[in-house]
C-alpha cells in the first residue's frame, strides 16, 4: 500500500471516528433533554394530585408531544393558583 493510500485509509478512519462520536453526543444530550421533560411531566401531575405517568408510557411519547404535555400542564396549575 502506497503512502498515499495509507493516508486515505487513516483519514476516512478518523472521520468515521469523528462521526460516532458526533452521533454519540447528540443522543446523550437529547437523551437528558427527555429525561429532564419526563421528569418535568410527573412532578407537575404529582403537584396537580393527578396519577403520575410511568417511564414506559411517557418514553412512548416524541420531545414534541412530552413538551405540549408540560405546556398543559404548567396551563393548568397556573389557573389553579
Amino acid at each position: 500500500m502506497s503512502n498515499a493510500q495509507e493516508k486515505a485509509a487513516r483519514d476516512r478512519r478518523w472521520m468515521i471516528s469523528g462521526a460516532r462520536m458526533d452521533g454519540r453526543e447528540e443522543g446523550r444530550r437529547e437523551g437528558i433533554e427527555l429525561g429532564r421533560l419526563i421528569s418535568l411531566v410527573q412532578y407537575q401531575q404529582s403537584i396537580l394530585g393527578l396519577p403520575e405517568s410511568t417511564l414506559a408510557e411517557l418514553c412512548n411519547l416524541s420531545a414534541k408531544d412530552l413538551n405540549e404535555l408540560a405546556e398543559h400542564l404548567l396551563a393548568t396549575i397556573r389557573s389553579r393558583t
